[in-house]
């Protein structure tokens, strides 16, 4: 779609040439300026060159468009379009303009103004009738668009004007002004002038039926209004500029014209009493009032009271006299001339040189005099317009001041009339020139005479003296200087017959007191009642008047304090007649001056405290006035109250409440809104008012509650942000009955209260809206007698207005009342009441929706809190309040409204459960146009942008109808994908929500590119919501409008850029582009993240290079810049670093940190994306450099986070890259130790929660420098890296995780996700609280567990143990370490601590003695042996066998903890037992009893997994087996020991050895059965499933066995976990059978002694030579044994016998790599194989052996055993060597070079072990005969070959012991 299409609705390339030249001209919008030039919006960024775009305008004003059109663009149509020409018509037509200005206005009122859907308007220039609607909107636009251009160069005159020209905006406006004034501004404004003055409106002949009477009316509306606005620039204007003397002469011409506005050519169409007569009446009196600013009316003044000795400015030229002679002789006396000519009588009489007659002066004063020139002053002093402006003030000041210097009172009438101007002119304006000394001063004059006549004539002193006052501090003070020192008190004079007074000169002037006089008899005993003495000397006033001024000095606020007492007696006392008395005025006026002093001096209250404190007097006792006094003063006393809170909040409000006069609480008002007194105001007040209809008393209360609410929510504030206690005060309850008194009984029942007048209901409806905002927006805390904590008062009062209905349907009832007042706004209004009542209802119904959400967010999942907020905010409203606050949106003319609305629909999308797009309807889709548009004009409020920006992401979170709507994206059409070959290419609409983000992004690109500026955005805000909006597309996989994003060129280019260096401005911007920097890193680790492995291989190099780019940039720019303190210079030449954020900032740098982690971590882990090693060193080098900066720096939870995070980066980062380190690996270890070294030793300290990642990450170096076997550490960062280790141990010292440190721990996870974000506002259910509190307890527990790992990895690499264990022992970290184990066990938590401490420990035992004997010392067993029974249990079995013993080993068993728990349990009883067995085989003797406890605990638990085993092949099952075994082997060798002290344990552990032989032997001569059970059982379930394990039985049943399993038809994981099992089994079988060998006597000495009866030791196998079944439980037979060492030679052939047949094919590749693979497999089998033969043949003939020798055993018996055993061991030894003879190579465990290991790398491995009994030297040495051979009876032929030496043996003592006749029993 065309650009032209998007922002008028027709495509203007298709109609016009040049088409964007007619669009940039018809963006310019004059609304826009003015609301730029009135600070309403922030547009844009360089306001001169906005300000010099728009000159030409300003210059013509309203003539902009009916300039001339010679040099004028022609239109010119590419082709005919009746329509688009038929409209510019009548546009035309309606406006008298050229074709081209009919145009433009038409297209820009399509753009700016225009609020349909954009497709409705080509509908609309085709229809003849819509056509004229559309054309009368046009001219309406017009009109406004004229008014707007007048209030911006209004504004621009007022900015200028400002005295304090030091900010940057007054001077801009000043340097422009100037710009205007050259370009001849002055004549420009006179013309406009005259041109509004002589137009005439447009009426029904000129044209037609489109102008009807009406819109003639609205025309001559327009004018005067236009007219009234140019005066106010004219007058600001001309208040500087003086103008030349033919544009004077071109102003008197005019005015002569129009008669000062009394001869306007349409003052027909005005309405007597309507608004216009308003404006007519301004356009008489400002006239002159700009004339005599011409004149130069201030020169005149400075003349008049010598400031200046010569009389300069137009005034002073003849020719201009001449002039305003001739207009005075034409316009004879008309009244608006008469301030001119009395300006020209008083310059002819004070300049000598004029040469006019004084005849002729005096006829023109007589003339002023006669037209009531004052009066006339009067009147433009009263009117409205008079008050807004100063410079109106000044121009009367001027005059009427330079006239009374001029003329004595007779010649200027009444001086009450010229003080009463001057006091309406006095402002803070002009208040520089009114006193200073040494100059003939009008106001000084006029005080001094007033002072004398005070308080006789009281009235205009005090007037005078509160203007005065209200100007500055310093006035004040004076002020208050010339009351305290009075010098004269005038009064009434005496009658002289009373002998009180005695006259003392001839013409009765001067008089003496008699004698005393008290000034208030009726208050002698007061202590401020002063006396006349006698004697004292008085003056009268003036001839013929009986008043009298005594010289007496006194104070007069003492008077006044005296007055005020009199007052309150007289008001209580009710035979007096309250509406007769005087003095209440003159109380209502000492109350409102003593106001007005302290509003603008506060220190002067502690001299003016005793009025303020009657002023709470008076209202203290105003119920008890009667009958009711004027109303004026009780609303004074408030004001005067209001003021005192102001400055003292606390204390004022405090004593106010004592005062009974504002509502109070009678009971629990928290639980029961209703119950308060309504105090003096709802007794009297209201009462008495509501019955007056005048509500003068309920707006000063409303005001007081307002500025309390405001002053104590400051003060509140500042004790909170100065580190005080900010806690509650005691009127908190009569605090919330005031609001409640104003929510229940004003504003709720406002409308059936009648009004004099109607402004009156306005003000108070806003009063109380202002009082609920300030309310919901207050920060106070209070505490509800229901609740042991606090809770906010904001909070609280949204329940109140949410349980209250009138209060909720009259808030939306305002706003939808509204609506009318936004789509009808007319520029010339001058109410803003209305749209001050809209903002506050606006920002209540946001607020108590945000509070609402806070409440939600910040409540536990199940609290009452949280029940409540689930009602909706507005029930039954939520429709018309969501289309109120759509019609909102369409408000242009206010920036503030429309953000709101923006806001509160935010806010609606995000809180109401309802779809917007539903109920919006066909709105829809014309709002969609209105917010794209809006963000497409480049003049429009970026505040707005912003908050638009914001409603669209928080719409892509909660509102899919609408999402889809916004991006608007087109699919193409099937003819169209057939001409681009079938690739359909989605694209975004340009009234797309996307099409003004990626523009965005353009531009910025563009601009950088251009410029090399980083600096170049006009808001960083709106370019971080623009990448915002674009991140949730992505993160909702929005899969058309990526690929649409995707399509679009260099678009990673644009996003990208973002990640360059940081902006030069402001902190401010900064954060911001912090911001959009970790979403633009987000966007792309989300894209890498979407994209497969195929897909990034096929992208394109050039993007490839830009996410490699993004990497090497984010680096640089987060490590490089921002974190390692780089210092950035600004504008205004400061340097910003990370410390001058805040803690907002603080918190984008973590977001950022975060991202660059994700992007970091997955663009490291694709394949398609390389990054050189280079690269990835120098980013791990920044990091550390960056973490050692944060270090080093002052200690705060900001920079510990920062620090956090970088620590976990850079963990991750080893663990990533640990392959591509290299030699670094020792360098990098270096750093990190450095930097420990560096954090310890400096003031700020090792953070505990950053450890654990460093630590974590050298474990991980550690190892890589391990695997590369080339150790090039120093010894000294062994040494220093385990002192700070076993320092963090020791002083950790592992405290157990209570309870109160759980809710401690819950509290500061509530206050960090309760901040108002939209990331984090989310309910805290349940799960999510267990989860919480389960990850802050593995992140406490997680310092200790990586220090004890990273001892582990030091204790590995270094070579010598020694050197570190006096740390260890120094530190006692053996005894903490064991410590913490007891605490573990006693809390039932820390298995996982429990396991790393049990690695340690067993790597410090397997690297030196001194450690076993420490471990030992300490009592290491005590802890393995009590307490592992409290904390595992086995897994739960369910067997489907009935047996009895089946049923023993596998029953049922009830889980205690979750499988992660039990896993982690299981992992430290296996390590337990290997740290028993290592210390057994280290200590032997002396570790013996502590062996014998351990295994008689923990016996029957070794029987159950022993006995396991035959059902369950997990791994983890059969490594525990495997190190039970192992302990049990090493028990093994001290059998007489164990069997004498735990005979029982002993049997029975010897006969679970047996059985486990048997499952074992059973399982590994069924390859078959084993892979059946693998496959169907050993897969790990899910957890908190059960598992079902069948008996071998059960498994035989469903397992045929037609053929052996194929292991090359595997599944690789059913391969790889079939071949591990296979080796568990067979390792554990080694060990079984070893130990066995140990519990059965020695063979060597069996053959050689000769005693052999004496042997106290039975069998163990039984006389049985059959196989064993797979039912078969309890002792073992020698047929086991048999079948076992079969099974050994049977797999032996069949691993050589696969290993032949992959090597005939040499040339596959394949098949050799599978030999590789299989190598290590193959290895450990054999070997572990051929020592199970050994064993077993040790075994047999051990126990052969010893049956032979045993004489209960028949003879029938021992010759079967004898011909049995011959037979079988005859074919097996026979089936060896044929093994041996096909080149079968032995590695028996027996051998040094080869040993058989368990698959944990914690397990000992088998080699020879020593004999049970260490004085017996058991050298395997044989006797053989003298020829070194043995009998060879069945042809075996073994070598003596160190391979088959052992079977050569073997076959010996076979022939000789079993083969032998029965001469031997």
């Amino acid at each position: 779609m065309a650009v032209s299409q998007v922002v008028t609705g027709l495509n203007l390339e298709e109609i016009l040439v040049n088409s964007q030249n007619w669009l940039g001209e018809a963006q310019l919008c004059n609304r826009n300026l003015w609301l730029l030039t009135s600070h309403q919006s922030h547009a844009a960024a360089d306001k001169e060159q906005e300000l010099n775009t728009f000159k030409a305008r300003l210059l013509l004003g309203v003539k902009y468009i009916n300039r001339s059109s010679v040099n004028a663009k022609v239109i010119s149509y590419k082709k005919e379009n009746k329509d688009i020409q038929s409209l510019v018509d009548l546009v035309k037509s309606l406006l008298s303009c050229s074709d081209r200005n009919g145009l433009i206005m038409a297209l820009s009122y399509m753009i700016n103004a225009y609020d349909g859907k954009r497709s409705n308007i080509k509908i609309i220039v085709e229809d003849d009738t819509k056509r004229e609607e559309f054309a009368i909107k046009v001219m309406q636009y017009y009109m406004d668009e004229r008014i707007y251009l007048l209030k911006a160069l209004k504004d621009i005159m007022i900015s200028a004007a400002y005295k304090d020209g030091s900010s940057s905006d007054t001077q801009l406006y000043r340097n422009f002004r100037d710009q205007l004034k050259a370009a001849n501004m002055e004549k420009q404004l006179v013309e406009q002038f005259l041109f509004l003055s002589k137009t005439d409106v447009p009426t029904l002949e000129a044209n037609g039926k489109l102008m009807i009477k009406e819109w003639s009316t609205k025309w001559a509306l327009q004018y005067l209004t236009e007219l009234n606005i140019l005066l106010d620039v004219m007058a600001y204007y001309f208040d500087v500029e003086c103008p030349s003397d033919d544009v004077i002469k071109q102003f008197i011409d005019a005015l002569k014209v129009i008669k000062f506005g009394t001869q306007l050519p349409y003052r027909f169409f005005i309405e007597y009493g309507s608004e216009a007569c308003l404006l007519q009446d301004k356009i008489c009196y400002a006239s002159g009032v700009i004339l005599l600013r011409m004149l130069g009316i201030g020169c005149l003044r400075e003349f008049c009271d010598g400031s200046t000795t010569r009389l300069i400015g137009p005034f002073g030229n003849a020719n201009i006299s001449k002039e305003l002679e001739k207009m005075f002789k034409e316009l004879g006396n008309l009244t608006p001339l008469s301030p001119i000519i009395l300006a020209w009588v008083t310059k002819c009489c004070v300049d000598d040189s004029d040469p006019t007659p004084q005849s002729t002066i005096e006829l023109y004063n007589k003339r002023a005099q006669k037209a009531d020139v004052f009066g006339f002053i009067g009147n433009i002093v009263k009117s409205d317009w008079f008050n807004e402006d100063y410079v109106w003030k000044s121009i009367v000041y001027d005059l009427v001041s330079a006239s009374a210097m001029v003329f004595n009172e007779d010649s200027l009438g009444d001086t009450e009339t010229i003080i009463r101007l001057l006091i309406g002119c006095i402002t803070d304006k002009i208040s520089w020139s009114l006193y200073k000394p040494g100059r003939r001063n009008t106001i000084a004059m006029l005080l001094f005479t007033l002072r004398n006549r005070f308080p006789y004539d009281h009235e205009l002193y005090f007037d005078m003296l509160t203007k005065i006052a209200s100007t500055s501090s310093n006035n004040a003070n004076e002020v208050y200087n010339i009351l305290e020192h009075s010098t004269t008190y005038a009064e009434v004079l005496p009658n002289p017959r009373s002998g009180q007074v005695q006259c003392i000169s001839d013409d009765s002037t001067i008089w003496k007191q008699s004698e005393d006089k008290l000034i208030y008899p009726q208050a002698a005993k007061h202590p401020f009642n002063f006396m006349i003495r006698k004697g004292t000397i008085g003056k009268t006033m003036r001839q013929g008047e009986p008043v009298i001024s005594w010289t007496v000095e006194y104070s007069t606020w003492k008077l006044f304090i005296l007055e005020i007492d009199i007052c309150l007696s007289q008001l209580q006392d009710q035979s007096v007649a309250i509406s007769k008395l005087p003095i209440i005025d003159k109380v209502k006026k000492i109350i409102k001056l003593t106001r007005i002093m302290l509003d603008t001096s506060w220190k002067l209250f502690d001299t003016l405290s005793p009025i303020v404190s009657r002023a709470y007097a008076i209202l203290e006792r105003c119920h008890c006035f009667k009958p009711w006094p004027s109303s004026d003063l009780i609303s004074e006393c408030i004001s005067c109250v209001c003021t005192a809170i102001k400055h003292e909040p606390l204390q004022a409000f405090e004593d106010l409440l004592h005062t009974r006069f504002m509502p109070y609480s009678i009971d629990d008002i928290y639980s029961n809104p209703s119950s308060y007194d309504g105090g003096r105001v709802g007794s009297v007040i209201l009462a008495y008012e509501k019955q007056a209809r005048y509500y003068s008393m309920t707006i000063s209360y409303l005001t007081l509650v307002r500025e309390s609410l405001r002053s104590i929510n400051d003060q509140y504030k500042m004790k909170k942000n100065g580190n005080h206690t900010a806690s509650t005060y005691d009127f908190q309850a009569d605090l919330i009955a005031t609001i409640n008194f104003v929510t229940i009984h004003i504003f709720t029942d406002l409308h059936r209260w009648n009004f004099s007048d109607p402004g009156e209901q306005e003000q108070i409806g806003l009063l109380c809206l202002e009082i609920f905002e300030n309310t919901l927006h207050s920060e106070l805390d209070i505490k509800l007698s229901n609740l042991s904590n606090f809770v906010s008062l904001s909070g609280y009062f949204a329940q109140i207005i949410r349980k209250s209905d009138e209060c909720l349907v009259k808030l939306v009832n305002i706003l939808s009342a509204g609506t009318a007042i936004i789509r009808n706004y007319q520029p010339s209004e001058r109410n803003l009441k209305p749209t001050q009542i809209l903002k506050s209802t606006l920002k209540i119904t946001l607020r108590i929706y945000e509070l609402t959400f806070m409440l939600k967010s910040s409540s536990v999942a199940g609290s009452n809190i949280e029940k409540e907020t689930e009602v909706a905010v507005f029930p039954g409203e939520h429709d018309r309040l969501l289309l109120s606050s759509s019609s909102y949106l369409f408000c242009r003319w206010n920036p503030e409204i429309l953000i709101l609305s923006l806001n509160l629909f935010k806010n609606l999308c995000l809180n109401v459960p309802m779809s917007i797009y539903a109920n919006l309807g066909h709105e829809a889709e014309t709002l969609r146009d209105l917010l794209v548009s809006h963000l497409r004009m480049k003049d429009m409020d970026l505040k707005v942008k912003e908050a638009i920006l914001e409603l669209l992401i928080v719409i892509m979170q909660t509102q899919p109808g609408l999402v889809v709507l916004l991006l608007n994206l087109e699919v193409p059409e099937e003819n169209e994908i057939m001409k681009s070959n079938r690739m359909s290419s989605v694209r975004f609409n340009d009234m797309s929500c996307l099409s003004f983000t990626t523009q965005l992004l353009h531009d910025h690109f563009e601009t950088l590119q251009s410029s090399g500026a980083v600096d170049i955005s006009p808001s960083y805000q709106l370019l971080c919501l623009s990448v915002e909006l674009l991140y949730y597309v992505w993160k909702d996989h929005r899969i058309l409008a990526l690929d649409s994003l995707r399509a679009i060129p260099n678009f990673w280019n644009h996003l990208a850029a973002l990640l360059k260096n940081l902006p030069v401005k402001s902190n401010v911007e900064i954060g911001y582009h912090i911001k959009a920097s970790a979403y633009t890193l987000q966007i792309m680790a989300i894209e890498l993240s979407l994209l497969s492995g195929s897909k990034i291989s096929s992208l394109n190099n050039s993007v490839k290079k830009i996410f490699v780019d993004a990497f090497r940039e984010s680096t640089e720019l987060i490590a490089g810049n921002l974190l390692r303190g780089t210092s950035m210079e600004c504008e205004d030449e400061m340097e910003l670093t990370l410390s001058d954020f805040d803690t907002d900032k603080a918190s984008h740098i973590l977001t950022l940190l975060k991202s660059w982690r994700t992007f970091t971590v997955i663009t490291s882990k694709v394949d398609g994306i390389d990054i050189d090693n280079a690269t990835k060193l120098n980013t791990l080098s920044k990091i550390i450099e960056c973490l050692d900066y944060q270090l080093s720096r002052e200690s705060s939870s900001s920079y510990i986070s920062v620090a956090y995070e970088l620590a976990c980066l850079f963990d991750i980062m080893i663990n990533l890259w640990s392959s591509h380190l290299g030699k670094s690996a020792e360098l990098f270890i270096e750093k990190i130790t450095s930097l420990l070294l560096n954090a310890i030793k400096s003031d700020v300290g090792l953070p505990d929660a950053i450890k654990p990642q460093l630590f974590t990450a050298l474990i991980s170096l550690f190892q890589t420098v391990r695997n590369r076997k080339n150790n090039q550490i120093k010894d000294e960062t062994f040494i220093d890296l385990t002192t700070i280790i076993c320092e963090t141990i020791q002083r950790y010292n592992f405290p157990p995780f209570r309870r109160n440190e759980q809710k401690k721990m819950v509290g500061e996870m509530f206050k960090d996700r309760i901040k108002n974000t939209r990331s984090n506002m989310q309910v805290l259910t349940s799960k999510e609280y267990k989860e919480s509190v389960e990850k802050a307890k593995a992140k406490k527990n997680r310092l200790p567990i990586t220090s004890t790992y990273l001892l582990c990895e030091i204790i590995q690499l270094h070579v010598n143990l020694e050197a570190l264990l006096p740390t260890f022992l120094e530190l006692n970290v053996i005894q903490t370490l064991l410590k913490f184990m007891e605490l573990s066990f006693q809390q039932d938590d820390g298995a996982e601590l429990i396991e790393a401490a049990l690695c340690l420990f067993i790597q410090m035992t397997k690297k030196t003695m001194t450690a076993a004997e420490s471990l030992v010392l300490n009592g290491v067993s005590k802890y393995l042996c009590l307490d592992f029974p409290q904390n595992y249990t086995l897994p739960m079995v369910e067997s489907m066998s009935n047996k009895k013993d089946t049923a023993v080993y596998a029953g049922e068993t009830k889980l205690k903890k979750k499988l992660s728990t039990k896993s982690e349990w299981r992992r430290s009883w296996r390590l337990g037992i290997s740290l028993m067995s290592i210390l057994l085989g280290i200590s032997r003797h002396s570790f013996l009893t502590d062996a014998f406890n351990f295994v008689g605990v923990h016996y029957e638990r070794m029987e159950k997994v022993l006995a396991s085993v035959r059902y369950n092949q997990s791994l983890e099952s059969l490594e525990e087996a495997e190190e039970i075994m192992n302990f049990l082997f090493q028990l093994a060798h001290f059998e007489n020991k164990w069997q004498f002290d735990l005979p029982i344990v002993f049997n029975r552990m010897k006969l679970s050895i047996m059985s486990l032989c048997r499952s074992c032997t059973i399982l590994l001569s069924r390859s078959q059965l084993l892979h059946y059970m693998v496959k169907h059982r050993s897969p790990e379930k899910k957890s908190g499933a059960t598992t079902q394990h069948l008996p071998i039985s059960a498994s035989l049943k469903t397992v045929t066995f037609s053929k052996e399993v194929d292991e090359d038809q595997m599944s690789p994981e059913i391969r790889a976990l079939f071949e591990n099992v296979q080796i568990c089994l067979a390792s554990i079988l080694c060990k079984a059978l070893s130990a066995l060998r140990q519990f059965s006597p020695d063979l060597m000495y069996l053959v050689t002694e000769n005693n052999i009866e004496r042997l106290d030791c039975k069998p163990m196998l039984l006389l049985s030579y059959n196989a064993p079944a797979a039912e078969d439980d309890g002792p073992v037979s020698f047929g086991t044994i048999l079948a076992c060492q079969s099974m050994a030679l049977t797999l032996l052939n069949k691993l050589d016998c696969h290993r032949s047949t992959l090597l005939k094919s040499p040339n596959n590749q394949s098949l050799n790599s599978s030999v590789n693979a299989d190598t290590s497999h193959k290895s450990k089998l054999r070997s572990a194989l051929l020592y199970i033969m050994e064993n077993c043949q040790v075994l047999i003939l051990s126990q052969a052996l010893l049956y032979l020798r045993q004489s209960d055993i028949s003879n029938n018996d021992k010759q079967m055993l004898r011909w049995e055993l011959s037979s079988e061991l005859g074919n097996f030894l026979n089936g060896v060597s044929r093994y041996f003879t096909r080149g079968g190579s032995h590695s028996s465990p027996r051998h040094a070079d080869a040993s058989v290991t368990s698959s944990s790398n914690l397990s000992l491995s088998f080699s020879a072990t020593p004999n049970k009994d260490d004085s017996i030297n058991n050298s395997k040495t044989w006797t053989t005969n003298n020829s070194g051979q043995s009998p060879r009876k069945f042809g075996i032929r073994f070598t003596d070959s160190s391979d088959q030496k052992f079977f050569h043996i073997m076959d010996t003592i076979v022939h000789r012991m079993l083969n032998r006749t029965n001469n031997t029993n």
